[in-house]
């Protein structure tokens, strides 16, 4: 007679030695500060994320034009710094104020 295979989950639980579980703690009663959220950035504080889809090659040119004006300006230029620039001109044909912050400071968003 072929020998009969072992019910694992039996042995298994046999083996358990753990201690019960611990009973859970409370939930806080505040949230936690944002400074511990590794994504945290103070800098966009009170700002919003524009986002948009284009094809691929409006990227590159968007990144070709940015190291162009790093050469001619000898100044950190960002892909942010141009779309707001480009967004100020947008505002400025249709007659709105120009708000859109260009050539924020590192750690500023």
């Amino acid at each position: 007679m072929p020998k009969q295979k072992p019910d694992l989950s039996q042995a298994l639980k046999s083996l358990d030695n753990r201690a019960p579980a611990a009973p859970k703690a409370e939930a806080p009663s505040r949230p936690a500060k944002r400074e511990a959220d590794p994504h945290y950035r103070p800098g966009r504080d009170g700002m919003e994320n524009l986002t948009g889809y284009f094809p691929p090659g409006v990227k590159d040119q968007l990144l070709m034009l940015a190291i162009r004006r790093k050469r001619e300006t000898g100044a950190r230029v960002t892909l942010q710094d141009l779309q707001a620039e480009a967004l100020n001109d947008l505002f400025a044909k249709y007659g709105l104020p120009e708000i859109a912050p260009v050539g924020r400071k590192e750690g500023q968003g």
